[in-house]
């Protein structure tokens, strides 16, 4: 969207303003761009907020829609890149244009609220209102659009990360249940025959269970599963004799 010779000219050569002190009508831009594009294997957060830039623009009350487009976009927001189409032969946004940001307007304290500027009529009625009021003060929205393109490749961008995460569930789901080792399976037997040798049948024992009774006091020592799993890690281990096998079976 740049501006012809004969458009620079009539810019260069406009009179003093007449509203804030020669600075022209003033303008509170809110720029809302575009969410960043989420990483790849990540989603976007639900409640993401697309980032804002605010800028205070002073235009001519005799500019024309492109120029005032130029100062906006280009030289104030630096977005040289949403200066493209321009304006076709009727003065609307060209629909190149219109596909990359949206434009409303709304004067203070009146019932011009958020209403749309798609072409040189809108904006000639857009800077006629606001010069109507004393403050000659004006809020402009502008809203970066997704393109068709962009909007393709972010669609494929998620569907590639739902396949992903297809894939990891699916892995996850085959992931072999532990097969025991054939020590362990050893260890559990030991367990049990150790179990059943030392379950205590003392009525007056506190304890629920096996129990080691002391040979010179008899006290009673419980046999909890931590104990009971050394003692068969040691002698699957170290006390591999047949001898102690058959022992305990």
């Amino acid at each position: 969207m740049p501006v012809s010779d004969h458009e620079q000219e009539s810019q260069d050569s406009q009179s003093k303003s007449i509203h804030n002190d020669g600075k022209g009508i003033q303008l509170s831009v809110s720029f809302i761009g575009l969410l960043p594009p989420p990483k790849a294997g990540e989603k976007r957060r639900a409640n993401a907020k697309p980032p804002v830039t605010t800028k205070v623009v002073y235009i001519h009350e005799n500019s024309s829609f492109i120029q005032g487009l130029v100062k906006i976009l280009w030289q104030s927001l630096q977005r040289k890149d949403l200066c493209q189409g321009g304006l076709d032969r009727h003065g609307n946004l060209r629909e190149k244009t219109a596909a990359m940001f949206s434009l409303e307007y709304t004067i203070p304290r009146t019932q011009l609220k958020d209403i749309a500027m798609v072409s040189e009529d809108d904006w000639e009625t857009f800077l006629e209102e606001a010069g109507k009021k004393p403050s000659a003060q004006v809020k402009l929205t502008i809203k970066e659009k997704l393109t068709p393109e962009a909007e393709a490749a972010l669609k494929e961008r998620a569907e590639e990360s739902e396949d992903e995460d297809d894939g990891n569930s699916k892995s996850k789901k085959k992931k072999k249940k532990h097969v025991p080792t054939e020590e362990e399976i050893n260890q559990d037997a030991i367990i049990k025959r150790l179990t059943e040798i030392h379950m205590c049948e003392d009525r007056k024992c506190t304890f629920a269970g096996p129990c080691w009774v002391d040979a010179e006091n008899t006290a009673h020592i419980h046999l909890t599963h931590l104990h009971l799993r050394t003692w068969a890690a040691a002698i699957v281990r170290h006390l591999k004799s047949l001898t102690v096998f058959r022992l305990l079976t």
